[in-house]
């Protein structure tokens, strides 16, 4: 990707997740109702590395606030790699799955001192 393009993002803390809870994680992932992406909010609390072994098979970022995930895509055309945002349904396995992750890792509540009121 070109560094332009580059999503950045600080990372407060990283779980590495294994075993059943992990199986749970991945099967509800599974279980997600992919659509078309429609609002582009993307502010991700969480990032996921799916791995076998040690081979990194995928990666993302989840935002719940307009339901979409990042997957990247080869552009024939520019020959570059770039990000594309796809939708999933607000729906029973999207709650789960955000609530597999927060007992997981919790979510911090932020510092930034200007959203105090």
């Amino acid at each position: 990707m070109e560094e332009e393009d580059e999503f950045v993002a600080d990372v407060d803390e990283h779980v590495t997740i294994k075993g059943n809870r992990c199986k749970a994680i991945v099967e509800t992932w599974r279980h997600l109702s992919f659509r078309e992406n429609g609002a582009l909010c993307h502010t991700p609390p969480y990032g996921l590395r799916f791995y076998r072994e040690d081979k990194l098979l995928f990666e993302t970022t989840i935002c719940w606030e307009c339901h979409n995930f990042n997957i990247p895509e080869f552009d024939e055309e520019s020959g570059q790699i770039r990000m594309l945002l796809v939708g999933f349904d607000d729906d029973h396995n999207s709650r789960k799955l955000l609530k597999q992750l927060m007992e997981a890792l919790p979510l911090r509540k932020p510092k930034n001192k200007d959203l105090k009121r």
